[in-house]
């Protein structure tokens, strides 16, 4: 896919059309380390109509029957995308673990067209940095030269990753205000690979929490338990303090009567 996407993009320089496409690989971490990917990939309908005559079909900008099977045998889900003049497709996966992302672009290359020597992840003590060259040489500095054409038409070739934390640092083009989504602008990376540094959020933090609300918890229903032993004792002593009647008193109160 990514040579398909690399001619698509020589193809549109060539014509003055580099805008009629639109690419965009997803990356949407957890907290739990696990990602959910996924890749657009779609083409102008009117490029797709270019030359054609009136009854000629134009040429799907799908994948295949036998690539979608094999898309889905290995777990991603596939969709056709149509949406502002422009037709394509949508592969999705969810539950990718964290050091696996490459791979499975990789196993996805039909869809995707990134390998392992593209996309490189690398973690160190729960600090993670991501680093993808999508593009060099002459590829590169012509995508750069035409980046105005693909906003122009309202094409793009974008990168998009959601972090559980705000990142510690990247070359992004836009980073969200929380810090949390970070967009790269492919087209005017040059020869640069798009980087982010990040960390998970720390396990140990969150059973901290766990632990301190189940102490909490704890702390609250043994005040109750105290109140309520309390109030009970209180009313037990108040009963057994209040004066009974006595014999005497009765027996007088009936002679005062009998007179």
């Amino acid at each position: 896919m990514k040579k398909r996407i690399l001619a698509c993009v020589a193809v549109l320089i060539a014509v003055m059309l580099t805008g009629c496409m639109r690419v965009s690989v997803g990356i949407d971490i957890k907290e739990d380390g696990k990602a959910d990917v996924s890749m657009l990939y779609a083409v102008a309908d009117e490029l797709m109509n270019m030359g054609l005559e009136e009854d000629e079909e134009p040429e799907s900008t799908g994948l295949d029957e036998e690539e979608v099977k094999k898309l889905q045998e290995e777990g991603w889900a596939y969709s056709e995308y149509a949406e502002d003049g422009f037709s394509g497709y949508m592969i999705k996966k969810s539950g990718v673990e964290i050091n696996a992302i490459g791979s499975e672009f990789s196993t996805a290359e039909d869809g995707t067209g990134l390998g392992s020597e593209d996309f490189v992840i690398k973690g160190n003590d729960g600090v993670y940095t991501i680093d993808w060259k999508v593009l060099s040489g002459d590829e590169a500095s012509e995508s750069t030269e035409y980046a105005e054409y693909f906003d122009m038409y309202k094409g793009y070739m974008n990168l998009v990753i959601t972090l559980p934390e705000a990142a510690i640092n990247s070359n992004a083009s836009e980073v969200s205000e929380d810090g949390k989504t970070l967009t790269w602008n492919l087209l005017t990376m040059g020869e640069d690979a798009a980087h982010v540094e990040f960390k998970l959020p720390s396990k140990g933090g969150s059973m901290m929490v766990v632990l301190i609300v189940a102490i909490v918890v704890i702390a609250l229903i043994i005040v109750l338990l105290v109140v309520f032993i309390a109030r009970k004792s209180a009313k037990k002593n108040k009963v057994e303090d209040t004066p009974m009647p006595t014999e005497t008193t009765e027996t007088t109160e009936n002679n005062d009567n009998n007179q």
